[in-house]
């Protein structure tokens, strides 16, 4: 599975961001209440449990499940202008 990009950039009333991921090919965008000042960003690997697939995690989509002694690469940058 394939996501949609290494990065995101958001421009409104002057002010801009621009999102950067590395080998994190998911983003979860949320906010605690629909009125609040700000949005989260959580860039993932991997996404909720799809019906189909099971509970497991590591039936997951885009899960990577790193053994003992594995090792995995991961970046987030975030550029406010």
């Amino acid at each position: 599975m394939e996501g949609a990009g290494s990065g995101l950039r958001y421009g409104a009333e002057g002010a801009e961001v621009h999102l950067t991921r590395e080998n994190l090919p998911n983003s979860a965008f949320w906010t605690k209440q629909a009125d609040a000042p700000f949005i989260c960003t959580e860039p993932r690997h991997g996404t909720a449990a799809a019906v189909e697939r099971g509970d497991g995690i590591e039936a997951r989509p885009s899960t990577v499940v790193l053994g003992p002694g594995a090792t995995g690469r991961y970046g987030f940058k975030a550029e406010l202008g």
